[in-house]
């Protein structure tokens, strides 16, 4: 999975959703450095967006919410 991910991402260095998968993943292996590092690149691609802004890649999740989820994320699993 992690390498379509990476292949997805070959394609379009800017696709949110597979760098989200990819930091998913790697914190389930344990690799809490490569997870943070995926997740900054999300919160770094969200930057450009409001709060409020809907990303019709997670299905109607908005950049604020999913802000909030990685900061959790980050600080419950991540933080290495």
């Amino acid at each position: 999975a992690i390498a379509s991910l990476k292949r997805s991402l070959y394609l379009d260095p800017n696709f949110v959703p597979a760098h989200f998968a990819i930091g998913n993943l790697m914190l389930r292996r344990g690799n809490a450095r490569a997870a943070k590092k995926c997740f900054e690149n999300v919160l770094a691609l969200l930057s450009a967006c409001r709060a409020e802004d809907i990303l019709p890649e997670f299905e109607g999740l908005t950049a604020g919410r999913c802000r909030e989820i990685i900061h959790a994320t980050i600080r419950i699993g991540a933080s290495a």
